[in-house]
């Protein structure tokens, strides 16, 4: 079973979401989703049946919409350093599961590679 961290904004959930719905494989992924996504999942939960989609929401105390890691202007915030340690805390009681360490560098990886992607979009402007 992989396990899917969803900390981004409300954009891109509601894109996997419809990517997992789609999808046959859906019952191969699990879903770790901050709070702050739950009000709109809820939502779409209306409209959309979600059962078939497997999905926890944790408390991260993600307060804007997305982890401050992901944004210039709050990655050096007191606040993006909570987040993570609540990430930290949520990951250490997950027996045989990610570590820390491996997770926070998937998302230096990430937040570099949308990094290049927005510098080459800029040139092509």
């Amino acid at each position: 079973m992989h396990r899917l961290f969803l900390l981004r904004a409300y954009g891109d959930f509601v894109i996997l979401l419809q990517a997992l719905l789609e999808s046959p494989q859906k019952n191969k992924y699990s879903l770790i989703a901050s709070k702050h996504l739950q009000p709109l999942y809820q939502e779409l939960a209306l409209v959309i049946n979600l059962s078939s989609i497997q999905i926890q929401f944790i408390d991260f105390g993600i307060t804007n919409t997305q982890l401050s890691l992901f944004t210039n202007k709050h990655i050096l915030s007191l606040n993006t350093l909570n987040e993570l340690k609540q990430i930290k805390k949520f990951m250490a009681r997950q027996k045989g599961q990610e570590t820390f360490e491996r997770f926070v560098e998937n998302l230096v990886k990430e937040a570099d590679v949308e990094k290049k992607a927005d510098i080459v979009s800029a040139d092509n402007s």
